[in-house]
């Protein structure tokens, strides 16, 4: 990379950027670089050192605005002089205009979000049409400090508090991340370079707004250097999140169950007992993953939305029960936790039935779970308690008269026409379809329930109810039990 010494407070800035550019691998020489400038301290001293760099980097530069009209004069006088600030530094200069209905009829959230949106599409756009490698922007390590300072208020994770990244997506840069808003303003006086103010940054209205004008200003009084001290901060926290991304990846692909029929980046399925043996931290951020894989960002997700999601998958099975959050539904079944877009039908997937003797013990590993059958003494189960549902106890061990069913079992997903006798319902025949609906079992989890079934017909539906024929009672004589495990 290309290195010269320099001497004196505008040198000594440059300098430091350049060191920036470097370290963080920014710029290459030779390429093609869009500059996002409003006209304000921090973008016009960006367009100055890069305008200095240009010779020895073998840079192309272009200016890129781009004008919301919010605030009549002052947006006018903005693009007048990024006009002039790019015949200054003889630079070509693209700017176009939006209105506030354009913003009105974007993306949701608050204008600032709305404006920020618009603005990096534009630059993006002008960056594909220009042919160019790189989009800067003015970002300094006062603005770094106040990010990181508003995620902390918002009670954010290591990528919040990791704050504003040098890079992004290898494509946004940010060279000044590393100067603070007094070398900007030093650097511009000495150059003798004008800027413009934007007077909506001194409104109050503004979190970012009131933290730089009041809380940093209180902080410096415990710490002067304040603003570095963030900074860095920010910085180990960011490379400290890198490396657990790549564990989170790993985890994450660890607990996936596999699929064959749910459109990809739609749905994921993952293996409830996988997931319960993460470590906490692993959970969350795991939950994060499966959550940006389906629908491609966590907006709307909060920790509150993750610690229920981690409760939910962590309480005895309960298939038909369901929980929602930004976005996503959570459904739970056995050993296979789905989770899937709102308003999408869930697929889990396919599997094959399996024969099942007994005693025997049988591996499901589309589903997640192991099935034991054994014998034993007679377990009556005539008491009040157990005619209801299933045995008490436990939910996924049932046991049956084993002389009033042949063998072998066969273990099976539902089908269409399947009837059985529910427990409790004095011998009457139901179709399971129906017994389904009204249990509220959803439908993309129905097929995923390992029927047990004998010859003459079904014995348990694992998690809700035995059939009445089979069940045990003080005749008994010989008893088959079965155990589902996840």
């Amino acid at each position: 990379m290309p290195k010269r010494d320099r001497q004196g407070p505008t040198n000594s800035l440059v300098t430091r950027v350049h060191q920036t550019m470097v370290r963080y691998d920014l710029i290459q020489s030779g390429e093609h670089i869009v500059i996002g400038v409003s006209g304000g301290p921090d973008s016009t001293c960006l367009a100055a050192v890069l305008h200095e760099c240009m010779e020895e980097w073998d840079l192309t530069l272009h200016l890129a605005h781009l004008n919301y009209g919010t605030r009549g004069k002052e947006s006018e006088a903005d693009e007048q002089f990024v006009r002039c600030l790019a015949q200054h530094l003889n630079l070509e200069v693209s700017i176009e205009r939006v209105t506030s209905d354009d913003l009105a009829n974007s993306d949701h959230g608050s204008f600032q979000v709305r404006a920020r949106t618009a603005r990096y599409r534009y630059f993006e756009r002008v960056a594909q049409q220009r042919g160019a490698h790189k989009i800067a922007t003015g970002h300094t390590a006062d603005d770094q400090a106040e990010t990181v300072l508003m995620w902390a208020l918002r009670g954010a994770g290591l990528t919040g508090l990791g704050g504003i990244p040098a890079q992004r997506a290898h494509q946004i840069i940010r060279p000044l991340i590393s100067v603070t808003r007094t070398d900007v303003l030093t650097y511009l006086d000495a150059k003798h370079l004008t800027f413009q103010t934007d007077s909506t940054n001194e409104n109050p209205v503004y979190l970012r707004n009131r933290i730089r004008h009041d809380l940093i200003p209180l902080l410096q009084t415990y710490n002067p250097q304040i603003r570095r001290s963030l900074s860095h901060l920010a910085e180990i926290v960011s490379e400290d999140e890198k490396v657990l991304n790549t564990v989170t990846k790993h985890a994450f692909h660890d607990i996936l169950v596999p699929r064959q029929d749910a459109e990809e980046g739609q749905s994921c399925h993952i293996s409830r007992s996988r997931f319960l043996d993460l470590p906490r931290g692993l959970q969350r951020r795991c939950i994060r993953e499966a959550v940006t894989h389906i629908k491609g960002d966590t907006r709307r997700l909060t920790f509150l939305h993750i610690e229920k999601v981690i409760a939910f998958i962590a309480a005895s099975p309960k298939p038909s029960a369901a929980y929602e959050c930004a976005g996503v539904t959570v459904n739970h079944h056995h050993d296979v936790i789905a989770m899937t877009k709102v308003s999408m039908m869930v697929h889990l997937p396919r599997w094959e039935a399996q024969c099942l003797s007994v005693p025997d013990e049988i591996q499901m590993h589309s589903i997640g779970c192991r099935i034991r059958t054994w014998r034993e003494p007679p377990v009556a189960d005539d008491d009040s308690a157990t005619h209801g549902g299933p045995v008490a106890c436990d939910p996924m061990v049932a046991h049956f008269d084993e002389d009033t069913f042949g063998l072998p079992l066969t273990v099976r997903p539902w089908r269409a026409g399947d009837v059985f006798c529910p427990s409790g319902m004095g011998g009457k025949k139901k179709k399971l379809q129906d017994y389904f609906v009204d249990t509220k079992v959803p439908k993309g989890v129905r097929s995923q329930i390992p029927l047990i079934v004998a010859p003459e017909g079904i014995l348990w539906i694992p998690g809700y109810r035995q059939d009445d024929r089979f069940r045990c009672r003080s005749t008994t004589q010989h008893t088959c039990s079965v155990q589902i495990v996840r």
